[in-house]
């Protein structure tokens, strides 16, 4: 099992919790939908994990030639 579905697991499972209910697959399926499709909202680390990281690799983009100023990081 992949450290992103442990992530997704652990998110069911605090839900769980807080509304002291188990939640079947539909019903996990149904919260992360977006709100005004009548869900919850709660976004899974497998769906964000992409948008995450080039997110990420974007926000670092600028230093790289200020912490490397004589590689060439274009090619």
């Amino acid at each position: 099992m992949s450290t992103l579905q442990l992530l997704n697991d652990s998110l069911k499972a605090a839900l769980e919790e807080i509304i002291n209910c188990s939640l079947s697959s539909s019903a996990w399926c149904q919260a992360t939908l977006p709100i005004c499709m009548a869900g919850m909202s709660f976004r899974k680390a497998t769906e964000q994990s992409l948008s995450a990281f080039l997110a990420s690799v974007h926000s670092y983009n600028s230093l790289i030639p200020k912490i490397l100023p004589n590689q060439d990081i274009a090619s």
